[in-house]
């Protein structure tokens, strides 16, 4: 009877512990500026703020305070669901430190050079939904990326991507799927050097990802990329009061989305081929209102996955699935005067003999 007793107590101690040992609960990390121009302080100290947000749960908060904050690497942050944001535009300043070269060769491999990303990788749960919140600083990039080069962005270039969400590079040919991601992005200014000396290539982009292979062509360490296939993200992604300053490509890429709704709101974009690309949606569901562009070009919406020259992609359907909507309305869009986009363009991608012929004024895409 007293063993009885007392497995009855053991029994009963081992389920207190188990339920004690709950998810972690959410948390607020708040990093202040180190005053280290060299980066290493800083970066050290919101990389972790990262990853111990992402270890205390769903629901975190990075909260960077007032001040100059100077990186000498890509952020990187893994399954994050919670909010990275400062103390407002302006007030908080993201920087990379003088001299530092960002480059595609950084654990896990990117295929992109971010200063910021949102590795997601859901493969493990396809019923997990991550929501990332970014909102409320300024990030002022100075500095050009180590040289790489793209087999369809040519000529050799050392642009920065600023902020990505994309699935986890896992290998040198393989991104893990993302499943479900939800984006919101508020009172935000993503700064670049202004011609001849852009350092942006896009503020902000969403992109799965795929196969892919990263290659040193020819044997001088300089990485090219060959994109193979692209994957569709499911969820919502919001914009509001967002500032692009002299990006090369675009303010904002999304990239394939299937059953998403997207909101756009008071963007501004300036110095740019283009503002926003929106590329091989399904059944999603896009509003656009209130964008400004000025010396930039407008909207670009590329219906099927893209064919151009060079990307080996599967077959393309001749019919999307499901046709996506979108609403575009009070905006205003001033191109510039050599700019090779219209204010608001459709490309049909549908034909897999679709090939992109760049011509004095515009891009012509045969069908």
């Amino acid at each position: 009877m007293r063993a009885s007793k007392i497995h009855n107590l053991y029994s009963l101690f081992f389920a207190v512990v188990l339920t004690v040992s709950s998810p972690a609960l959410s948390a607020t990390f708040t990093v202040s500026p180190s005053g280290d121009l060299t980066g290493t302080t800083d970066y050290a100290n919101i990389q972790n703020a990262l990853d111990s947000a992402t270890a205390a749960g769903a629901g975190s908060t990075v909260q960077l305070a007032a001040g100059t904050f100077y990186t000498n690497d890509t952020l990187h942050a893994l399954n994050f669901s919670g909010s990275f944001k400062g103390s407002g535009k302006g007030v908080t300043i993201l920087k990379n430190a003088p001299g530092t070269k960002i480059g595609l060769r950084r654990p896990p491999l990117e295929p992109y050079p971010n200063y910021l990303v949102f590795y997601q990788d859901e493969s493990w749960n396809r019923d997990v939904v991550d929501n990332i919140s970014v909102s409320d600083f300024t990030l002022r990039l100075t500095e050009k990326g180590e040289p790489w080069s793209s087999h369809v962005e040519l000529p050799l270039h050392n642009l920065i991507y600023a902020i990505g969400v994309s699935g986890r590079y896992t290998s040198n040919t393989e991104v893990d799927d993302i499943s479900l991601v939800n984006t919101t992005w508020e009172r935000l200014e993503i700064i670049g050097e202004p011609a001849p000396s852009k350092n942006i290539g896009v503020g902000i982009m969403i992109f799965d990802g795929g196969n892919f292979e990263l290659t040193d062509d020819n044997g001088d360490g300089v990485i090219t990329i060959y994109w193979r296939h692209f994957q569709a993200i499911t969820g919502t992604h919001e914009f509001l009061d967002v500032t692009f300053e002299s990006p090369a490509y675009a303010g904002l890429w999304i990239g394939p989305q299937e059953s998403s709704d997207i909101k756009i709101n008071r963007v501004t974009v300036n110095n740019a081929s283009q503002a926003i690309s929106l590329q091989d949606f399904s059944n999603s569901h896009t509003e656009i209102t209130e964008l400004e562009t000025n010396d930039a070009g407008g909207i670009s919406i590329q219906v099927g996955r893209v064919a151009v020259s060079g990307w080996d992609f599967d077959p393309v359907p001749e019919t999307m699935p499901s046709p996506s909507t979108y609403d575009i309305h009070h905006n205003t869009i001033r191109i510039p005067t050599n700019g090779c986009f219209a204010g608001v363009e459709l490309r049909d991608f549908r034909s897999p003999s679709s090939t992109c012929v760049k011509t004095d004024r515009s891009f012509d895409f045969p069908q």
